[in-house]
């Protein structure tokens, strides 16, 4: 029955997001997991840990948190899949001994390690208890890297690295060899889903004056793409981007208005528009400009970026985020409505 559940969502996967699967090495370029080993990844979506089961070939068993495990909703579809809890929050040893069970069954071991899923793209401090879990069992760890973009139809790249073993070092104390190699394997991590953002950006080159944007998670920031790889946006310090007070337009690089996260163009309205080169004299010309004038309402990045290039300040995601508020009241209104008939 796992199997087939497996078989299934494999479709999905493959039809939905059309995963683009690359190898470090062109020798090793199997999914097929021939012996247990521990799969690490960075985290970006709570779809990761079916991508992973999908696109590998071979038994394997997912580490989720306990509190996800214990949620009424989801605990009958995890432990179906025969997913591991483990307590992010307090010291947990009995996710080591299950893990265990599972590995002498054969199964690979998938671990996040950095305990939590970072919607913005971010990679986060990691936690050891994989490197810990490899060592201590001699199996290797198989690091993945995700681009982290799950919308529909819009290909997910990942790249899949050379499975290492994790030898402690004679002289270093445990602890001391253990962070070393967490820090040795959070760094090749980051190596690799800075590669597969570099591929998404080279298979989607923005093309001069388009307007680009980036998923900070709760919301999205926009840009103007003024070629050899600058970006032109209405922003404030990194992290602090709706901050109206420092907010200011500034041309950064692609990288560092991306910060880690996918680049996504935007497609053209059906609008007249400014031609590419006017589009970008309009953009550089407020370079500097319009500090202490940001309003998330009324004058945020996608009201600049808009402006640029249609002449026009206008804001898809506020407007969303306005209909939503709005039918919220109105169903709200109509249900305390009918409470009132009902009761009074």
């Amino acid at each position: 029955m796992r199997s087939i559940v497996r078989f299934i969502l494999k479709i999905l996967v493959t039809i939905l997001y059309k995963p683009k699967i690359t190898f470090t090495d062109k020798k090793v370029q199997s999914r097929r997991l021939k012996s247990p080993c521990v799969i690490i990844a960075n985290h970006t979506h709570f779809f990761d840990p079916i991508l992973l089961e999908t696109v590998f070939r071979g038994k394997i068993t997912s580490v989720v948190a306990k509190d996800w495990y214990e949620n009424k909703k989801l605990h009958w579809f995890l432990k179906f899949a025969q997913c591991i809890p483990c307590d992010r929050y307090h010291l947990d040893t009995e996710w080591f001994l299950l893990a265990k069970k599972a590995i002498d069954k054969g199964h690979s071991i998938v671990i996040f390690p950095e305990g939590r899923c970072n919607e913005d793209g971010r990679i986060s401090e990691f936690k050891s208890g994989y490197a810990f879990l490899a060592r201590t069992y001699k199996i290797p760890v198989l690091c993945v890297g995700l681009s982290g973009i799950f919308s529909v139809f819009h290909r997910t790249r990942m790249i899949i690295d050379v499975p290492e073993k994790v030898e402690r070092i004679k002289g270093i104390p445990s602890a001391e060899d253990l962070e070393q190699k967490n820090e040795y394997f959070r760094q090749k991590i980051i190596g690799l889903k800075n590669r597969t953002l570099k591929e998404t950006v080279e298979n989607e080159t923005p093309n001069k004056g388009d307007i680009v944007s980036v998923n900070r998670g709760s919301y999205r920031h926009f840009g103007i793409y003024v070629g050899e790889n600058q970006v032109v946006h209405f922003s404030a310090d990194s992290g602090r981007e709706l901050d109206p007070e420092t907010a200011v337009v500034r041309q950064t690089s692609v990288e560092e208005f991306l910060e880690g996260a996918p680049l996504e163009i935007q497609k053209p309205l059906n609008r007249k528009s400014f031609s590419a080169k006017s589009t970008i004299r309009r953009a550089k010309s407020q370079v500097g400009e319009m500090k202490g004038q940001y309003n998330i309402a009324w004058n945020n990045c996608e009201h600049f970026a808009m402006w640029c290039k249609y002449g026009v300040k206008k804001s898809r995601q506020v407007k969303t985020v306005s209909r939503n508020v709005l039918m919220s009241s109105c169903a709200a209104l109509a249900a305390l409505d009918l409470i009132k008939n009902i009761f009074f």
